[in-house]
C-alpha cells in the first residue's frame, strides 16, 4: 500500500489482513499508485508482535543508549535518538527508525488488536505515524499542529487549539464546507513560499462527513477562544507564539528541533499574521472571515 500524506510518501508492507483492512478503510483517500518523482519514499514494514517482544526491545534500546526503560511508562509517547536514527514509542506499538535508510520497522502489540474494531486496529498505526511525521516534517518545511483546518472556497483556515478549545465544534458548525482535519492538521511551505493545508489522517472523528480531498492554500491562522461574543483580535507574533508553539507537535526534546520549529512558526506568521478568534459556539463567526 502506497500512501501520500502531506507530500510525504510511505510504502506500507504488512501481512496481517486486519491491519491492512483498517488502513485501507481509514487511509483510502491517501492511497496513490506511484509517488511523485519529487518525493522521497519511506518504506514501512509492519507486523504484529507480543507484549513481551515490545518490552524486550524497550529494554535493549535503554541499555544501548544509557536511558532507563523505567523513565516513562510504555503507554506514554516518546522519542529517543538511537544509532544515528530514532526509536519511537506510543501506546500499543513502537517504531525503530533508521534516519538515512528510508526504512521503518513498526511493531504493533497483537493483544490489543486481535479482537478489536477497525478503529482499534488503526489507532496504533495512527499514533506511530504522527510521531514519525513530527520528526520528518520539519525537515520538509512542514508542521503538525493541534488544529482544525477547514476549506472556505479556494482557500482554507487553520483553527488552533488544544482539546476542549472548540476544534470539533468549529467543524460541526462549518457544514457544508469540507474539513481537512478536526484534530491534528498538516501544513507545509512550498518552494515558492506558499503555505498549504493538506488533508490529514489524524481525525478525532474518523467518520466525520465531507472530508476535503485536496490541499488548499492557507488563508488565516486563528487561535480559538470561547467567548460571549464573536470577534477577531489581531496578534503580534510575540503574543501568538506561546499559544501556537504549545500546539505544534514535537516528541523530540532537543534544541535543534525546537529551533527549527520556532523558525518555521515565525516564517508562517510572517506570511499569515495570526489572529485570535473569540466565538460563541454558533455559525456567526463565519461572518467575520
Amino acid at each position: 500500500m502506497r500512501l501520500l500524506v502531506g507530500d510525504l510518501a510511505l510504502s506500507v508492507q504488512c501481512e496481517d489482513k486486519a491491519l491492512v483492512s483498517a488502513l485501507s478503510r481509514f487511509l483510502g483517500r491517501f492511497r496513490v499508485t506511484d509517488a511523485p518523482s519529487r518525493v522521497r519514499e519511506t518504506v514501512w514494514t509492519m507486523r504484529l508482535c507480543g507484549e513481551e517482544e515490545i518490552r524486550t526491545l524497550h529494554a535493549s534500546m535503554a541499555a544501548d543508549n544509557d536511558w532507563s526503560s523505567q523513565e516513562r511508562l510504555p503507554d506514554v509517547p516518546f522519542v529517543r535518538p538511537v544509532h544515528g536514527g530514532y526509536f519511537l514509542s506510543a501506546r500499543h506499538g513502537i517504531v525503530a527508525l533508521a534516519q538515512n535508510s528510508g526504512s521503518v520497522m513498526a511493531l504493533i502489540d497483537a493483544s490489543e488488536v486481535a479482537e478489536g474494531s477497525p478503529e482499534q486496529h488503526f489507532a496504533p498505526f495512527s499514533s506511530l505515524l504522527r510521531m514519525y511525521m513530527s520528526l520528518a516534517f520539519p525537515h520538509e518545511r512542514g508542521l503538525l499542529v493541534h488544529a482544525a483546518s477547514i476549506a472556505d472556497g479556494p482557500r482554507a483556515h487553520l483553527f488552533v487549539g488544544r482539546s476542549g478549545a472548540g476544534k470539533s465544534t468549529v467543524c460541526d458548525l462549518s457544514a457544508p464546507r469540507p474539513v481537512l482535519c478536526d484534530e491534528i492538521s498538516v501544513l507545509r511551505c512550498g518552494p515558492n513560499g506558499t503555505w498549504r493545508l493538506y488533508p490529514s489522517p489524524f481525525f478525532s472523528n474518523l467518520g466525520r462527513p465531507n472530508p476535503a480531498e485536496k490541499a488548499q492554500p492557507l488563508s488565516r491562522i486563528l487561535l480559538l477562544e470561547h467567548a460571549e461574543e464573536d470577534r477577531l483580535e489581531s496578534l503580534s507574533a510575540a503574543r501568538a507564539l506561546p499559544d501556537f508553539m504549545a500546539n505544534v507537535m514535537n516528541f523530540l526534546d532537543d534544541s535543534i528541533t525546537s529551533e527549527r520549529l520556532l523558525q518555521l512558526s515565525l516564517d508562517l506568521f510572517a506570511a499569515h499574521p495570526p489572529e485570535r478568534l473569540f466565538f460563541t459556539r454558533s455559525k456567526r463567526f463565519w461572518h467575520l472571515l
